[in-house]
């Protein structure tokens, strides 16, 4: 039971932290515009054990050349600094997946469990939080004309 509901926290972080994040979006673009941002986002952070692959590689344009031995140019070494920054920002939420720990009867610890609130749910969560009051208090809403 303990197990069980450790891995319920683990969840209910990850909920707090898609909340945050579409209320972020919604603070600062319309409701079609937001739905398609979170959407995108979440995309990506699905998608970052790829990124993650290919932060990597030395070239990642390497393959098209026609001769192995040339030297990188420079946007391989652009788009390897964006993946590699992507990767820091997005990897980090990637985390485990308490539900395949619960059907394979392995422990959900409390250290993962502090370790998925303290980064979704302080840094990112908080960041966000942040970002959405600071543009909440900027807009001037119902304002009498």
């Amino acid at each position: 039971e303990a197990n069980f509901a450790r891995a319920l926290l683990v969840i209910l972080c990850r909920l707090a932290f898609f909340a945050a994040l579409g209320v972020t979006a919604g603070s600062l673009f319309s409701m079609p515009v937001a739905s398609f941002v979170s959407i995108c986002t979440l995309l990506m952070i699905q998608i970052s054990g790829y990124i993650q692959s290919i932060a990597g590689q030395d070239a990642l344009l390497h393959a098209h050349r026609h001769s192995p031995a040339s030297a990188p140019a420079f946007w391989d070494h652009f788009f390897s600094a964006v993946f590699k920054a992507f990767n820091a920002v997005v990897g980090p939420l990637q985390g485990f997946d308490p539900l395949e720990l619960l059907t394979t009867g392995q422990l959900v610890t409390w250290g993962m469990l502090g370790s998925v609130f303290v980064v979704q749910g302080v840094v990112y969560g908080g960041a966000l939080m942040a970002i959405s009051a600071w543009v909440l208090n900027k807009r001037e809403l119902a304002l009498p004309s």
